[in-house]
C-alpha cells in the first residue's frame, strides 16, 4: 500500500514547527528580560559610597595622566637638536 502525503498537511506541520519555535524564542526573551529586571537593590548610602569610590578612582587616574603628560612635555623641551 502506498502512503499518500498531503502537501498541504506537510506545510501545516512546518508552519506548526515554526510557530512553536517562535513561541519558545519569545518565552526565552521574556524570561531574560525578567531576570535582567531583578537586579539587586542597593541602599542610597551604598550608592553614594560607590559613587564616591568611583569618583576618587577617576581623580587618581586623571592625576596620573596629568603627571605622564608633564613628564612627556618636559622631556620634549629638554631635547634640543642644535
Amino acid at each position: 500500500m502506498i502512503a499518500y502525503i498531503d502537501p498541504q498537511n506537510k506545510d501545516n506541520k512546518d508552519q506548526d514547527k515554526q510557530n512553536d519555535k517562535n513561541k519558545n524564542d519569545q518565552q526565552n526573551k521574556d524570561n531574560q528580560q525578567q531576570q535582567q529586571g531583578q537586579a539587586p537593590k542597593i541602599s542610597p548610602q551604598q550608592a553614594q559610597q560607590l559613587l564616591e569610590a568611583i569618583q576618587a578612582d577617576e581623580k587618581n587616574t586623571q592625576e596620573k595622566v596629568k603627571e605622564e603628560k608633564a613628564k612627556a612635555a618636559g622631556k620634549h623641551k629638554a631635547e634640543k637638536n642644535w
